[in-house]
């Protein structure tokens, strides 16, 4: 009986101790709220606080189909050169046994006439991939940028398609770039970085990265 009070106060504190983890957590995504909202208002973007419609869209995307639990949340669009431009935060949970761990990012969405995609993914490519591509996991290469393709694994249904969207000139844009990811369908491309969530002072940084990723795949070269 004398190790009862021992254990109450353990639990006692270690309640205490959750909320307030949840109260900072709250705290800090509140702050975060406010600094998108008044960046948008800056570059002139609509704000909304979520966007079940963009998130429904995106569906077939690689990176919208993993977990559960997804949420899309401090969305933010704009319009340029007739490129519909969404910047959004991201959310998705995985689960492993009796584990679950929620992955957050940032990525932005153009949605262009100017896009003509086959169905791709590209990404940093990691040894783990390497030792897939020994058992038939795809990687499309290209031999005349033995750097790029050391660099990105890039997966498509259309192999051709892809190796034609794949210029010379797109190559050099995104060889430029770092540990980018990309992703396409028809009119629409996702840009962002896995696992990566964008500072609100960094915003305008990553749309200029996103821009420059966009022209990689346009048909014309001025966005």
């Amino acid at each position: 009986m004398e190790d009862f009070p021992t254990a109450a106060v353990f639990i006692v504190g270690a309640i205490a101790l959750m909320a307030v983890l949840v109260f900072v957590g709250r705290l800090k995504e509140k702050k975060r709220t406010e600094a998108l909202r008044e960046v948008a208002a800056n570059l002139s973007f609509e704000f909304a606080d979520s966007d079940e419609q963009l998130l429904s869209h995106l569906g077939s995307f690689p990176l919208f189909s993993q977990g559960s639990s997804r949420k899309m949340k401090n969305v933010l669009r704009g319009t340029s050169s007739n490129t519909e431009v969404s910047f959004f935060d991201y959310q998705y949970t995985t689960s492993g046994g009796d584990d679950s761990t929620t992955h957050q990012q940032t990525g932005i969405c153009f949605r262009s006439e100017r896009l003509q995609l086959p169905n791709f993914e590209l990404r940093p490519e990691y040894w783990y991939h390497k030792i897939g591509n020994i058992f038939g996991y795809q990687d499309i290469n290209f031999d005349d940028y033995p750097e790029f393709s050391r660099r990105y694994l890039l997966r498509s249904d259309d192999e051709d398609g892809a190796r034609d969207l794949f210029t010379a000139s797109a190559i050099e844009h995104l060889e430029g770039q770092s540990d980018i990811c990309a992703e396409g369908r028809d009119d629409r491309l996702i840009v962002y970085r896995a696992g990566t969530r964008v500072k609100p002072l960094e915003l305008p940084d990553f749309l200029a990265t996103g821009f420059d990723v966009f022209a990689a795949f346009t048909r014309e070269s001025d966005v």
